[in-house]
C-alpha cells in the first residue's frame, strides 16, 4: 500500500519587482526572484532551495478564441562543490538534481520543497 500525502497548496503572491512569495496554511515557506534567465527560490531564511527554468512556451487557442502562451517549468537543486582528496586538484562544481520537469510553476516549487525535505 502506498502512503498517500496531503499537501497544503501553494499560494504564490507577487511581492515587489520581479519577485514572488509563496505561502501555504502555515504561512511563508519560500520566495522566487528572477536571476537572469532563470528563477531563485530561497527558503525563508535566505538559503537557496533550488533554480526555476521556464520553457519557451506554447501558444495555444483558450476556449474563447483568445490565444495565450503556456510555459512549463524545469527544477533543480542547488548546484554543490565537491572537494577531491587532498592533493589531487581544485574543487569542482556539481550540477544540482532535476527534480521536476514539464510542470506548472507551483508543481515546480512544490517539488523543490518536497526534496529539500529528504
Amino acid at each position: 500500500m502506498q502512503n498517500h500525502i496531503e499537501q497544503d497548496p501553494l499560494q504564490i503572491e507577487p511581492s515587489g519587482h520581479n519577485s514572488w512569495r509563496v505561502t501555504n496554511a502555515s504561512g511563508s515557506v519560500a520566495a522566487i526572484k528572477w536571476s537572469g534567465d532563470h528563477q531563485v527560490v530561497r527558503d525563508p531564511h535566505a538559503r537557496q532551495i533550488g533554480t526555476l527554468w521556464r520553457s519557451d512556451g506554447q501558444l495555444v487557442t483558450a476556449p474563447r478564441g483568445q490565444r495565450e502562451i503556456i510555459y512549463t517549468w524545469r527544477a533543480y537543486l542547488p548546484d554543490t562543490w565537491a572537494t577531491p582528496p587532498r592533493g589531487s586538484g581544485p574543487s569542482q562544481r556539481v550540477s544540482g538534481d532535476e527534480v521536476a520537469r514539464g510542470v506548472s510553476h507551483a508543481d515546480a516549487v512544490a517539488a523543490l520543497l518536497a526534496a529539500g525535505r529528504q
